[in-house]
């Protein structure tokens, strides 16, 4: 009973398609640690940058093979199978993860060889003449030879490592502490990919969200782009953090990231979360931040007279903040993490894509005097003083046509600057309409 009406009233306060959506997300969550195997749920959409058939495998100095579904097909493909002979007669590096080893054994690269991979395929690698490692943990990694094996993503820094040494490669000057920003449903790619990737630099990375401690687990989300107006959203890993908030001692690291996705909404309206962003830029120390992860920056006031780079939807924010916007290109080139690493001097070398070009956006908040918004080019945008209804995020579109200036609004638990009060449900459509109604019936002016 107590459970039937927690969930009535969750229905009531966020509607009954957020109510189910949520719902079915904390089912996906808790079969992860009630079942005995992993959950799927779908993810980023991975862009090819070479076509199979046309690629010389000779002119490669190494293999990489990726776990997940994809090896159960194609380790029945003998085009595959002859790729992977050819790396493994030829004595160069193989770093292969999870269910990849099923590629390998196919391949029949591992009889003799010591390997580990996701449980589930100890039997495969055994009847192929592998010499099976149980993993302690799910970062184990096992090498033998050429041929480096992991038993899942979670031990990817190690595994990058032991793939950059096979390769030849030495990675020096990366003694530092780093901390990141996170909270819940901060994007996937965003929290995993450069903390991982900063591990296998060598680096001490922390993991750290107000109110949570070392050992919490925020949710990420999946963000991608799929032929649709926005992005889409879909559930992602689940996050363990590395530290505890409470007591955290800025001093003590070298630089903060800041992942994007859907946290940083509700982290910038955290004075605590400002505090900590600020004290970083004052001490001059590198902050390096991606995607919505900029909207943490605008409300820390520490844009002014920088120039940035974010997903185009957060242009206006940045514009907001006195940055100076340039347009991204490609879109989702790592800048940020590229230069963090420059600035700490990580021997290793990034192929960063730059643009030969550098668009500047001239869009500004404009001065607003007599019902009247002068715009950077000097144009004047006059209003029709016809009723703008706007609810929740709606109101990031009025901030962007720099309106905001002359009315009053509210927004979601909190306002910026001069916003004030909450509309939290749907319920303030009625009384949206209702004024909407009385406008256009009766002349009267909203801001009386």
């Amino acid at each position: 009973m107590g459970l039937l009406l927690m969930l009535l009233d969750l229905a009531r306060k966020l509607g009954i398609f957020a109510a189910l959506q949520f719902m079915i997300l904390l089912v996906i969550r808790l079969l992860g640690f009630i079942i005995a195997t992993y959950t799927e749920s779908r993810g980023h959409n991975f862009t090819l940058s070479a076509t199979f058939d046309e690629v010389d495998f000779c002119k490669y100095d190494g293999l990489v093979i990726p776990g997940g579904r994809a090896p159960e097909y194609l380790a029945m493909n003998e085009s595959v199978l002859d790729c992977v002979g050819n790396f493994s007669d030829s004595g160069r590096p193989i770093a292969s993860v999870c269910h990849g080893q099923l590629i390998l054994a196919a391949a029949n690269s591992v009889k003799g060889r010591k390997c580990t991979a996701y449980p589930a395929v100890k039997p495969v690698l055994i009847d192929a003449g592998a010499h099976w490692v149980e993993p302690e943990t799910m970062k184990a990694c096992v090498v033998d030879g050429n041929i480096i094996t992991g038993a899942t993503y979670e031990g990817h820094p190690e595994f990058i490592q032991l793939f950059v040494r096979a390769l030849g490669g030495k990675i020096t000057g990366s003694d530092k502490k780093i901390v990141f920003l996170c909270g819940d449903f901060m994007e996937d790619y965003e929290v995993t990919v450069p903390f991982q990737s900063l591990q296998a630099l060598g680096c001490h990375v922390d993991a750290v969200s107000p109110k949570k401690k070392a050992g919490d687990i925020c949710p990420t989300a999946v963000h991608d782009f799929e032929g649709d107006q926005t992005y889409s959203e879909k559930p992602g890993h689940n996050f363990i953090l590395t530290a505890s908030y409470e007591g955290l001692d800025a001093s003590s690291y070298d630089a903060l990231v800041i992942p994007g996705g859907r946290a940083p909404e509700y982290l910038a309206l955290d004075e605590t979360v400002i505090a900590l962003v600020k004290e970083f830029m004052q001490s001059r120390k590198p902050v390096a931040s991606i995607c919505h992860g900029q909207q943490i920056l605008a409300a820390a006031g520490v844009l002014k007279g920088k120039k940035m780079y974010c997903i185009p939807y957060g242009e206006a924010e940045c514009c907001l903040g006195r940055a100076t916007w340039l347009e991204p290109d490609p879109m989702l080139s790592w800048k940020a993490f590229g230069s963090l690493v420059e600035y700490f001097g990580i021997a290793v070398q990034w192929n960063s894509s730059k643009s030969s070009e550098q668009v500047t956006c001239m869009r500004g908040c404009g001065a607003v005097e007599n019902g009247e918004i002068e715009q950077p080019n000097g144009n004047y945008a006059s209003f029709s003083r016809k009723p703008v209804a706007s609810i929740c995020h709606g109101q990031q579109i009025l901030a962007a046509a720099g309106v905001l200036k002359v009315v009053s609004c509210c927004l979601v638990r909190k306002p910026v600057r001069r916003l004030t009060n909450t509309m939290l449900s749907h319920v303030p459509w009625i009384i949206i309409f209702n004024a909407i109604k009385l406008v256009l019936e009766i002349g009267t002016d909203l801001s009386k």
